[in-house]
């Protein structure tokens, strides 16, 4: 959902008798400037 926040998508996704017992996981991560143009934007895999 793009545009919209975490907190706000999953509480969209609840109200919803289709998707309300989908579980649901937030991944977050914290990188630097330099780590990013370092790796190209791509960390991880």
């Amino acid at each position: 959902m793009s545009g919209m926040e975490g907190g706000a998508t999953a509480q969209d996704l609840a109200a919803d008798e289709r998707t309300k017992n989908i579980p649901l996981a937030f991944l977050t991560s914290l990188v630097s400037e330099e780590e990013a143009s370092k790796e190209k934007g791509e960390i991880g895999g």
